[in-house]
């Protein structure tokens, strides 16, 4: 065989990896991932942001525009490792540098937001756990009140009422609110395991951090948010699901559509106020926004701007300081 016919042949066989990514390249990728990323961030902010992290916020979108104005102007850096640091600051950071350390923030964003989701869940979940456990319990065929649903009629001026009558739908609707409640927690267990990866734990332990690893530790957190979106949404169908005799009332409230009230939970009173944010999010839609399209929702909906501000919501770091209170008040007595 020829010897560059042998030459070709063993260049073919060299992974692709192994190649060298131009600046230019890495760059673009993080130009399109961090874009991407603030993308998904806004609607989070907008959504459950505090008056803190709307300002962190805001500096990572500034800081994005001078890495973004670097690499429109072809400012790359030319180095064979993405973990390099000057050790003097330049006047001009390069696109690859400056992008490097919007991710270093994305991180510590992220890392609290998705602290808050994996809360907010919880606490979701825990407001409607005990009533749907109560009606698995009792409504179930074994439980003593379906020997009156499937029993005759019962005389309302005799017989003794068995049932409210706006959860006369509890028995039949049972096995998906325990459905609903079995997704919710699972869904709400992953979102708490996704941190127990070994790699995910060992990239966190080193000093420094590749450009790649960085990207992989924001993943961790984005997929953290997802599932406890979908946990959430399990919630949410519950309320939906035991509160369906209000829909009658919600159409004439709003004047709108069943399909309306499905697909823009904005006017789905079905679900408490305080967790319209969390069903509005959960499309990926803004609540600020969707509240304009009922003109007076605040007077329809009285304690929605108290019970749906970002700053009055429960978070992690509130708990602790309440719980701090208490122990210090007990002590005291």
């Amino acid at each position: 065989m020829h010897i560059k016919h042998l030459i070709f042949i063993l260049l073919l066989m060299i992974p692709v990896s192994l190649y060298s990514v131009s600046n230019a390249v890495i760059s673009n990728q993080d130009y399109r991932y961090s874009l991407e990323i603030l993308r998904d961030l806004n609607i989070i902010i907008s959504n459950f942001g505090t008056d803190s992290e709307k300002e962190e916020f805001l500096k990572i979108r500034s800081n994005f525009q001078v890495a973004a104005e670097r690499h429109y102007g072809r400012h790359f850096v030319n180095v064979t490792s993405l973990t390099y640091k000057k050790e003097k600051a330049e006047e001009r950071e390069t696109s690859i540098d400056l992008f490097y350390d919007l991710k270093l923030q994305l991180i510590d964003l992220y890392s609290t937001l998705s602290e808050f989701y994996i809360f907010r869940t919880q606490e979701l979940l825990d407001s409607i756990a005990k009533e749907s456990t109560d009606i698995i319990i009792e409504y179930g065929r074994g439980g003593g009140k379906s020997k009156y649903f499937f029993s005759r009629p019962i005389d309302p001026l005799t017989d003794v009422k068995p049932y409210d009558a706006d959860k006369f739908h509890y028995f039949r609707v049972r096995s998906s609110i325990e459905q609903y409640l079995d997704s919710g927690y699972r869904y709400l267990n992953d979102a708490r395991r996704v941190f127990d990866d070994v790699d995910y734990i060992y990239i966190m332990s080193k000093e420094r951090k590749t450009n790649r690893e960085l990207s992989y530790i924001i993943e961790k957190h984005r997929a953290a948010i997802i599932l406890a979106r979908q946990s959430k949404e399990s919630g949410i169908e519950i309320y939906r699901t035991l509160n369906v005799h209000k829909m009658t009332e919600i159409l004439g409230k709003y004047d709108v559509s069943n399909q309306k009230i499905l697909q823009f939970p904005i006017y789905d009173d079905r679900i408490p106020e305080q967790y319209k944010v969390d069903a509005t999010d959960n499309r990926k839609l803004l609540f600020s926004v969707e509240k304009q399209r009922i003109g007076n929702y605040d007077d329809l909906n009285p304690k929605s701007a108290e019970e749906t501000d970002p700053n009055n919501q429960n978070r992690p770091d509130k708990k602790v300081e309440t719980d701090e209170i208490a122990e210090e008040e007990l002590e005291t007595e």
